[in-house]
């Protein structure tokens, strides 16, 4: 996994020509996805996370760095309320890698 947060809103992009990723900040939950705008809300969430935008493979990581979830094929609407409370990292692999996080809140 070649995730780097230095801060809360960085997100990395590994292009599998080459080896570094490319990182940016940006402060805003969405970024871009070959050339489309990924969105990913609610953030926090509670039961599910909704992606727009993206394509590929799903991987949810925890805050320790343990595969937690795994897609294939990422759905507009993904299941998350099986996770304990705490902070997520996504990353969505197609032509490129895209990482982001999320936040699941406790249920009510």
């Amino acid at each position: 996994l070649h995730l780097s947060i230095r801060r809360q809103r960085q997100m990395c992009i590994r292009d599998r020509e080459y080896e570094e990723p490319t990182c940016f900040f940006t402060t805003d939950a969405s970024d871009l996805y070959e050339g489309r705008e990924v969105q990913i809300y609610p953030n926090p969430a509670r039961d599910v996370i909704q992606i727009e935008n993206a394509e590929g493979e799903l991987l949810i990581y925890n805050s320790s760095g343990l595969l937690v979830a795994h897609e294939k094929e990422i759905d507009s609407q993904i299941d998350v309320g099986f996770l304990p409370s705490g902070i997520y990292y996504l990353e969505i692999t197609g032509k490129h890698i895209w990482y982001s996080k999320f936040i699941k809140q406790q249920e009510m």
